[in-house]
């Protein structure tokens, strides 16, 4: 069973930085270092085609 979590982030794709220690992942703001995301990954930051 393949279960997912997508959460909106205000910023573009390439404004975040992914990291992969092991099994744990974290997102964070690249200008200010802020944690947006810790946790079971993996993890993907993307544009949605989606308009919000």
């Amino acid at each position: 069973m393949n279960s997912y979590r997508e959460t909106p982030l205000p910023l573009e794709p390439h404004e975040y930085h992914v990291i992969e220690v092991h099994d744990w992942w974290i997102v964070i703001v690249i200008v200010n270092g802020e944690m947006v995301y810790e946790g079971a990954g993996p993890v993907k930051v993307y544009r949605s085609p989606t308009p919000f």
